[in-house]
């Protein structure tokens, strides 16, 4: 078995490649790195890496293998090769549902989980009706280079004291936001003074929607209760362990979840509100000599 960079016309050999999002080996810079496992002619597994812009600690992996040829340790030498082709010697995150192949592929490499979110879903039926106070307007009211400081501030604070954010993330962090966000669901609650107080993002990337819900800043006098304010019930961003809350009895439902920045796999994505999402780190293989 051979590897090589994975090249723009490879992405349209077969149809199981179409399971992960790839990329063309270097398509931003020395750090995103591509490459395809060959034996033969047959090109039969693929994967990429490349390095967290928002926090700037990790390079990000996503492989995939033909399924005919899985269980034959090909994963586990992609994984070593593409290792090997980190600029910087830092750790492989993923993420992925809890019941999700690559998730299994990850624990058997060795990775260690570091953040669980727990799903939930809000009756979305009366939608308009979660904007019973004065201080709440649609996310379109808001000037939009408000709305950006904001969702970078509560981002930064939120992943303080487990995963840091990079100098000039916010950049990053917002790159095609107004492309992802529904304003006229966003809410946004504004103080007497015009300040930002705290924001629920309506995401409508995904299917279904996500929203997230948290203070602008993390020391905000009744935080709690600017949260509720926009989001029609408790602070979104769950910690790890939370209990996850539901309304078996909603006819129309968005999925609640914390995001984790750009390319993140929302814990929306799918269906069952019984679907953990979990992130999980793996220090890479040893460098070739």
């Amino acid at each position: 078995m051979q590897f090589r960079e994975l090249r723009q016309e490879d992405l349209s050999t077969s149809e199981w490649m179409r399971q992960v999002e790839l990329r063309p080996d270097r398509w931003r810079d020395d750090h995103t790195r591509s490459a395809v496992a060959v034996e033969g002619l047959e090109v039969v597994a693929a994967g990429m890496i490349w390095t967290s812009r928002v926090h700037g600690d990790r390079y990000w992996i996503d492989l995939v293998v033909d399924p005919s040829r899985r269980r034959e340790g090909i994963g586990t030498a992609l994984f070593a090769h593409l290792s090997g082709l980190r600029k910087d010697d830092l750790a492989f995150m993923t993420r992925g549902y809890v019941d999700e192949e690559r998730l299994a592929f990850a624990d058997a490499l060795g990775a260690t989980t570091v953040q669980v979110v727990p799903p939930a879903l809000i009756d979305v039926v009366g939608r308009f009706a979660l904007r019973p106070y004065d201080a709440v307007v649609p996310g379109r009211e808001v000037p939009w280079s408000r709305l950006l400081e904001a969702n970078a501030a509560t981002y930064e604070w939120i992943h303080a004291s487990w995963s840091p954010v990079a100098e000039g993330f916010a950049e990053a962090l917002n790159e095609g936001l107004e492309d992802d966000l529904d304003l006229d669901a966003t809410s946004v609650a504004v103080d007497a003074s015009g300040r930002i107080r705290a924001v629920a993002m309506a995401y409508n990337d995904v299917e279904p929607p996500v929203i997230t819900a948290e203070t602008v800043v993390r020391d905000e006098p009744e935080g709690r209760g600017w949260s509720r304010h926009v989001s029609g019930g408790p602070s979104m961003c769950s910690p790890v362990g939370a209990s996850p809350r539901s309304n078996s009895t909603a006819t129309s439902a968005i999925r609640i979840s914390c995001r984790s920045g750009p390319g993140s796999i929302p814990a929306a994505a799918g269906s069952g509100s019984s679907r953990y999402l979990r992130t999980s780190s793996r220090t890479g293989a040893s460098r070739p000599e």
